[in-house]
């Protein structure tokens, strides 16, 4: 049954999805504990300067024995690789994956809270400190931080019964008290993020289940003298001057990380994926500095590697692995119900890629990628509050079983593999809308919407300068927005303080904006 008014919630982590969730649990009338192991909010916006970025290439023969570690706040990194792993190699504690030079990839406009909006002074894409100062205020503002105790690592979190509406008991300590404290409540929600385990295909760190994501070679010493690092860990890149590197994965960080990198290593640059088709192919080598190459499949000697297309590459000097990262709850007893399986990259079985079909107490919000996160955050904890209170009522777990099943399927029939189960993309905008309508609330507007594909056709046109566009949002509708140069952005910033409101037409904005980046 829902719970009581007044019923305890305890959240794990502060990052963004936690500090939404414990201002949305707190104003429907629940007592809410947040657990955050750093001494911030903010989560992986925290950057974390790493001295020495951890060699992967000889990683096979500095293996662990065992997973077995004491339960102190020194072994968190240990304990969050996926259980499946049984053979680790010592990794460095870093929860955070920024790096120093590091911009949002979405415009602000887009990726605010409903009811924060970014500061106005701040271009559309901002850096790392503006995100983590968003956060900061964010919590002051609503007064959130008085239900955090920072400094605290949950150690497990196991259900007192096997109803669906069961109670917990949160284990935890702290860095002050490393002596370990358990207590009850009502339900647990999971906000630890998706970004400090990293993703590394090649053993001791993943199994060779998958062909395709398993490279031989790779951390049994063979590349030797090369060196094998994983973006995670990256920060700084003149630390690459005058070598020659491949990234690995072209993603969003695998891009930007390239394009930093070869404005200081030897040109080009090699970005290696499944599909040639992130940057502009008949420019990339001249504009950039970066040349796309197909997928590397293999390590065969010291400093090469094989690409799939059969090709050769010599006297690389650094692999960059921008390969993505798994899920972990290493907190999560097995009798939570809640498997991760396909090497770390699906979190089974969820209800709306959510709540867990047997455990509706112990949702996990933050699981969909390739979205607009901080928005859909929002929705899911307003959703998941809901849920609590009793206003959605959930279908049976047969319902929910044959709700994923039917996902999976359509999935499918697009030719999605399944290991991108969680990946929404297009979909958000569907996803968050029916969160919105089952509550009550207003979804996302079909503007920002628009600003969002606008971004993205930008990002895949010119990765190099996209972040020079300037939006403004004055509306709901789908040509509620517009693009501006730097110049009437300021035009309006002082507009508005004299009270007016200045509007242009969004094919001058677009024609200023792109008149202005081929300036540059």
């Amino acid at each position: 049954m829902p719970l009581n008014p007044g019923a305890s919630v305890a959240v794990i982590g502060a990052g963004a999805a936690g500090l939404v969730a414990v201002r949305i649990f707190r104003d429907a009338g629940f007592r809410v504990t947040a657990f955050e192991c750093s001494e911030t909010v903010g989560g992986t916006w925290n950057y974390q300067d790493v001295a020495n970025e951890p060699d992967l290439a000889r990683a096979a023969s500095r293996r662990l024995e065992s997973t077995t570690t004491t339960e102190t706040p020194s072994s968190e990194v240990f304990r969050q690789v996926p259980e499946q792993t049984t053979r680790l190699a010592a990794l460095p504690p870093v929860q955070s994956s920024i790096y120093a030079g590091l911009r949002t990839n979405l415009p602000r406009q887009v990726m605010q809270f409903s009811d924060a909006p970014f500061p106005e002074h701040l271009p559309s894409f901002i850096g790392h400190r503006d995100v983590q100062r968003y956060m900061v205020d964010y919590a002051r503002r609503h007064n959130l931080e008085r239900h955090i105790r920072f400094g605290v690592w949950v150690q497990r979190v196991q259900p007192v019964s096997n109803d669906v509406w069961s109670r917990y008991l949160v284990t935890f300590s702290s860095s002050k008290s490393p002596e370990a404290c358990t207590q009850a409540f009502d339900a647990v929600c999971v906000c630890n993020g998706h970004y400090s385990v990293p993703q590394i295909p090649a053993e001791p760190y993943s199994e060779p289940a998958d062909g395709t994501e398993y490279i031989p070679g790779l951390t049994d010493g063979t590349f030797c003298p090369g060196v094998v690092r994983h973006s995670h860990y990256y920060r700084d890149a003149e630390k690459y001057r005058d070598l020659r590197v491949i990234c690995l994965g072209a993603g969003p960080s695998g891009v930007d990380i390239s394009l930093e990198i070869a404005e200081y290593a030897r040109k080009p640059v090699y970005l290696s994926c499944r599909a040639v088709k992130q940057m502009p192919s008949d420019s990339a080598t001249e504009q950039y500095g970066v040349l796309q190459v197909p997928r590397l499949v293999a390590v065969i000697g010291p400093r090469t590697v094989q690409l799939a297309d059969g090709s050769i590459l010599h006297d690389i000097d650094v692999i960059m692995l921008c390969t993505g990262y798994r899920y972990s709850f290493p907190f999560l007893t097995e009798a939570c119900g809640i498997s991760v399986t396909l090497q770390g990259r699906v979190v089974t079985p969820l209800y709306r890629h959510l709540i867990p079909v047997s455990r509706w107490t112990l949702p996990l919000i933050g699981i969909p990628y390739a979205v607009v996160p901080f928005p859909l955050f929002e929705f899911q904890a307003r959703y998941v509050a809901a849920v609590f209170q009793g206003r959605v009522q959930l279908p049976e777990m047969n319902a929910m079983q044959a709700a994923i099943l039917e996902e999976k399927q359509v999935q499918q029939s697009f030719g999605l593999q399944a290991k991108h189960f969680h990946r929404l993309g297009d979909r958000q905008w569907a996803y968050n809308r029916e969160l919105a309508d089952a509550v009550g609330v207003k979804g996302p507007t079909l503007a920002v919407q628009s600003v969002y594909n606008d971004a993205g056709t930008h990002r895949k046109l010119d990765p190099k300068h996209y972040r020079e566009r300037e939006y403004r949002i004055f509306g709901d509708g789908p040509e509620d927005w517009e693009v501006q140069s730097p110049a009437m952005v300021q035009l309006d910033a002082k507009s508005s303080k004299k009270g007016k409101h200045p509007t242009r037409s969004k094919e001058a904005a677009i024609e200023t904006s792109a008149e202005f980046s081929a300036g540059l």
